[in-house]
């Protein structure tokens, strides 16, 4: 197994990030639009201006709540577990506005069939993995989109797994489908919060965090600061704002619930002046992200993690640029994190599409660096010396037909589904090579489909989830409407 990463910065830069960070938070403090949490913050020990709506975080909540951080401190992936087994890629929660569809070669904002129909591939692809909603379904108010995708979920598949509510009115009904259909209020219930940049907390963002408390569920918090738009345009300006995001962001859970168990995630961006569009797979973007990852991990006790891992691409259809960007990130967040290397799950266009042939592809490069992080097992039988003695200069035997050879190849080499490892044919043959991976993959995208099986799931509890939808939509639109 490989083990080790790669650090960015020397003792004197975290020093200098460190001062910048506690400067920060103490002179510019975060704008809350809730008057509850800004509240809350005040009796945690924040300076708070109820009239800016401005909480300003002193140097000793801060070191407070990194010293509880350190009292459980972060570990490399690969310290912890070895990657072992087989690479697993499953649909999981993306909730992409858009699907591409390759037949008609289209992309279009997602809908109902297209969610059922990457349920149903996501029930087919991995029976190990559970089924969460990869698509928004866009002709749906968005106050009871989410609560309709779960309905959808358990309908569709055995292994339902989680939806994404975007406002923390939506939680009572997924409590009670949750209750309806495994007698746990909390099994759908998911999601943590973004912080809006620079130094933000949205009024929706902290209503969510204070109804996941109510729960009892534990709430991550995120950033995506932009270089040059929503933060410095610099890397360690960046970082810095991401840090205070995510630090001030604890605060705020600390204050309405003490004993938090703190997790935070950077997707950081910057922004391409030719253009005005930001992009998170930059190489600039990913320093970005594995810097605030490191500064936590040396100095704040860790626990942050690069969120999306490799799945923000600025590619917008399936082929090489998606691979590329892809690739360079898993690898790089693996290099500097310690976690294991792991491709996406199908997104495109930084999020915003999803493809089920990018999720095939996805499954198949990682199922290659999953090997490559495993590193070299040394033992009796990899090192092969019986073996060697037998072919010895290869003129009286090969390894081709060594039981040596048939007892490892499957272990040892690694077989890509859909990369060409065939002879030269012809330039032309050779151009249509990346067209013909993509074809493949819809092929196996088919196949798996074919393969769905429906789930049984009783009638009475069909309705009843069916009723809970109709009161959401009533309770949740018409009321508003």
């Amino acid at each position: 197994m490989i083990k080790g990463y790669l650090e960015l910065f020397t003792e004197e830069d975290l020093h200098r990030l460190n001062e910048a960070v506690f400067d920060v938070l103490k002179n510019v403090g975060l704008w809350i639009q809730c008057d509850e949490l800004l509240d809350a913050l005040g009796r945690f020990g924040a300076n708070i201006d109820k009239v800016l709506h401005v909480a300003k975080i002193p140097p000793s909540m801060v070191e407070e709540i990194i010293k509880e951080q350190r009292k459980s401190p972060w570990k490399p992936e690969r310290e912890v577990r070895s990657p072992t087994g087989r690479y697993k890629v499953g649909v999981g929660l993306q909730v992409a506005p858009f699907y591409y569809d390759f037949d008609k070669k289209e992309r279009r904002p997602g809908n109902r069939e297209d969610l059922i129909q990457m349920i149903h591939f996501g029930d087919a692809l991995e029976e190990e993995l559970p089924v969460s909603q990869a698509l928004i379904m866009t002709e749906l108010d968005p106050r009871i989109e989410s609560i309709e995708a779960l309905s959808l979920l358990i309908q569709h598949t055995s292994r339902p797994g989680t939806v994404y509510p975007y406002f923390s009115e939506q939680f009572p009904y997924i409590a009670r489908i949750g209750e309806l259909y495994a007698e746990d209020k909390i099994r759908f219930l998911s999601g943590g919060i973004f912080m809006t940049s620079p130094l933000r907390m949205c009024n929706r963002a902290a209503r969510f965090m204070m109804k996941k408390v109510e729960y009892g569920l534990s709430c991550g918090v995120g950033t995506m600061p932009i270089s040059g738009a929503s933060a410095p345009v610099t890397a360690a300006g960046n970082i810095i704002v991401g840090a205070c995001e995510i630090l001030g962001g604890w605060a705020a859970l600390k204050s309405i619930k003490p004993d938090a168990v703190l997790r935070g995630s950077v997707c950081s961006g910057v922004l391409d002046m030719r253009t005005g569009k930001p992009s998170f797979s930059a190489p600039e973007a990913m320093l970005q992200d594995i810097g605030v990852c490191e500064l936590f991990r040396r100095l704040y006790g860790g626990h942050v993690t690069v969120a999306g891992g490799s799945d923000y691409t600025d590619a917008k259809l399936p082929g090489l640029q998606a691979a590329y960007e892809k690739t360079f990130k898993a690898m790089a967040i693996a290099a500097f994190t310690g976690t294991h290397v792991r491709m996406g799950q199908g997104l495109l266009d930084s999020g915003k599409l999803f493809s089920p042939l990018q999720l095939l592809m996805d499954q198949d490069l990682g199922e290659g660096l999953w090997k490559f992080s495993q590193g070299i097992k040394v033992n009796d039988e990899t090192i092969g010396q019986n073996v060697i003695r037998e072919v010895e200069t290869g003129r009286k035997a090969t390894y081709l037909n060594r039981p040596h050879t048939l007892r490892n190849f499957r272990r040892a080499l690694w077989s890509s589904n859909l990369l060409d490892k065939t002879a030269w044919e012809s330039n032309g043959k050779e151009i249509a090579r990346d067209r013909e991976m993509l074809e493949k993959a819809n092929e196996e995208f088919k196949n798996i489909l074919s393969q769905y099986t429906p789930p049984a799931v009783e009638k009475s509890v069909v309705r009843a989830i069916d009723k809970v939808v109709t009161e959401a939509k009533k309770e949740l639109v018409l009321r508003y409407a």
